[in-house]
């Protein structure tokens, strides 16, 4: 478990509807822009998707034929115990806007209930 600042601590959604694994990690390339956002295995909704947060999923995740997959309600972003991410937090003086991950590669945030 991280320790961090902040009052406690979640690992972030990383399933689809479907029971796909969220890819670890993803990017986004905002058109003609060049900007590139990076997702840790984590739900996101990069594109202002009216259907809500996706991510691309791991090939063989699960029996769906799709590259990615839309993730359960995540507006705002949930965590795998069903709280609330406080975005933006800040964990050793570095704010995030996303999830942090682990060293095990896991998308972590500061939640509350």
């Amino acid at each position: 478990m991280p320790a961090h600042e902040g009052p406690r601590w979640d690992y972030c959604q990383s399933t689809t509807r479907h029971g796909c694994q969220c890819a670890a990690p993803w990017w986004y390339e905002h058109g003609d822009s060049g900007y590139t956002q990076r997702y840790d295995g984590t739900c996101g909704n990069p594109d202002d998707d009216p259907g809500g947060d996706w991510c691309f999923i791991v090939e063989g995740s699960c029996d769906d034929a799709h590259h990615w997959d839309y993730c359960g309600p995540q507006e705002p972003r949930r965590t795998i115990g069903g709280g609330t991410c406080t975005l933006p937090f800040v964990f050793k003086g570095v704010t995030y806007h996303d999830c942090a991950v682990t060293e095990d590669s896991r998308g972590w945030c500061d939640a509350t209930d």
